[in-house]
């Protein structure tokens, strides 16, 4: 898995991984049991430790409010942006110099201030 992803995105000196912090308590209700706060869950611990055990650095991020604030002019402004339907919008991919693409999307965010229209994952990212 860590070759993988050294192959596609880079060694330990060319990325960093950001994950999060697990800053919110959890209640699973399927197992019928609660995710203790700031603990992971032990399949990401397991994640990030073969990760760092190969070099990469590991940043956590906490996660709350993300995608409100916007990633263009650094105001926490963004609000959810509906259309009537699903449609085409010209947006851009992960890369903030990627060309404009037309794709369907989900969920819009536009922000108060610079009235910049996102997709609500590439803005949280």
């Amino acid at each position: 898995m860590v070759d993988a992803f050294a192959a596609t995105y880079g060694g330990p000196g060319e990325v960093v991984i950001a994950v999060g912090d697990w800053s919110l308590q959890l209640h699973y209700p399927k197992f019928g049991k609660w995710h203790e706060r700031g603990k992971m869950p032990s399949q990401t611990m397991g994640i990030v430790d073969a990760f760092r055990a190969r070099g990469y650095t590991i940043g956590f991020i906490d996660e709350s409010y993300t995608s409100q604030d916007c990633s263009k002019c650094d105001g926490k402004s963004c609000c959810d942006f509906f259309t009537k339907t699903r449609r085409q919008v010209r947006v851009r991919k992960h890369d903030p110099s990627s060309p404009m693409t037309n794709r369907v999307v989900k969920t819009l965010v536009r922000c108060a201030w610079c009235r910049t229209i996102f997709d609500r994952d590439f803005n949280a990212a």
